[in-house]
């Protein structure tokens, strides 16, 4: 038995196009995967379902745009992605808002089953 996704949006920030395209493939054409600059993701954020930001520099930039997000449109869900060497960062991405946080390296499967779990609709939490 499959999960099905319904209909959504997923918006991607990364310096290099690897993760948009790998999600799009993985969760299938029942998906619309956008690549953002970072300026107009926090312009329009609420067209997207699930944004992925992928931080490899401008941590105190991704750190803010997480807590933006979170401040202006809490249903849209935000996975964040970073390297190792800043894993130091993950407890205050945290406590801005994010949704998900790994410094450990995706594989195309793994990802797409945070992405997943990630957009499936929020009902009765408190």
């Amino acid at each position: 038995m499959t999960s099905t996704i319904p209909t959504c949006r997923v918006a991607v920030v990364e310096p290099t196009a690897w993760y948009a395209p790998e999600i799009q493939r993985q969760l299938g054409p029942d998906v619309v995967v956008e690549s953002h600059e970072w300026i107009d993701l926090l312009a329009n954020p609420s067209t997207a379902s699930l944004v992925v930001i992928v931080l490899k520099s401008h941590y105190e930039q991704g750190v803010r745009a997480v807590a933006e997000l979170k401040q202006t449109t809490p249903q849209v869900s935000v996975l964040v992605i970073l390297p190792k060497s800043i894993a130091t960062l993950e407890w205050t991405l945290w406590e801005c808002g994010a949704d998900g946080v790994t410094s450990e390296f995706l594989s195309g499967r793994e990802l797409a089953t945070m992405c997943r779990r990630l957009m499936i609709p929020r009902t009765g939490e408190s």
